[in-house]
């Protein structure tokens, strides 16, 4: 397994027209946890991607850059979870719903989550949402 690549810094983004294409990818879920769930490109890994300066960026560090502040060099940005008890979800790019960390932050975080997944071993939707076995979606994200 290759080791994880040092997460690049990201400056304050405050122009408006790389807001408002931002947005434009961006789908309130309506669900009772507010998400903003990313409906644009996406990578191999599922996480949702950005055009920014000329290289693909990960939407939630876009999202965090755009609303929040800069991000600093070797800082990763965690998907936190909404509530407590609810899963967090890679394609939720509200900034309220995300935190920079450091990489061995995250990477501990992430293994306790799949620890505690795999403990509960109940699926779950993109959205965080429980689901039955044979669903590959909730409803809410269905329709």
């Amino acid at each position: 397994m290759n080791a994880p690549s040092i997460p690049r810094a990201l400056p304050r983004i405050t122009d408006l027209v790389i807001r408002r294409r931002f947005l434009r990818l961006v789908r309130c879920a309506g669900d009772l946890h507010g998400r903003w769930l990313w409906i644009g490109a996406r990578a191999s890994n599922g996480y949702g991607v950005f055009k920014y300066e000329g290289r693909a960026v990960g939407a939630h560090r876009i999202s965090y850059a755009l609303f929040v502040d800069s991000i600093p060099e070797g800082v990763t940005v965690n998907h936190k979870s909404p509530v407590c008890g609810v899963a967090p979800s890679i394609l939720d790019v509200r900034p309220d719903h995300l935190e920079l960390m450091t990489m061995a932050a995250n990477i501990a975080e992430r293994n306790r989550r799949r620890a505690s997944s795999i403990a509960s071993a109940q699926r779950r939707c993109v959205c965080g949402s429980f689901i039955c076995q044979y669903a590959s979606v909730c409803e809410s994200c269905r329709s």
